[in-house]
């Protein structure tokens, strides 16, 4: 499972809002792509894999080693 950890969005250098970048992580999580965990400040993100080869058969999706 690739898990990407973030403290307040620091560990993410994206070039979008850091309210842009929740939103985007409130969408993919209720739509059952990705997975929160909270551990203290930290969000471990990590992308549900299992669910999407279960719902999607042969579909594939690799992030560059995310």
């Amino acid at each position: 499972m690739n898990v990407i950890a973030f403290q307040s969005g620091s560990a993410l250098e994206v070039p979008i809002a850091k309210s842009t970048l929740s939103h985007h992580f409130k969408v993919f999580r209720e739509a059952g792509i990705i997975n929160t965990r909270i551990e203290g400040t930290q969000r471990f993100i990590s992308l549900r894999r299992d669910d999407l080869d279960a719902r999607f058969p042969g579909f594939t999706v690799d992030f560059a080693g995310i």
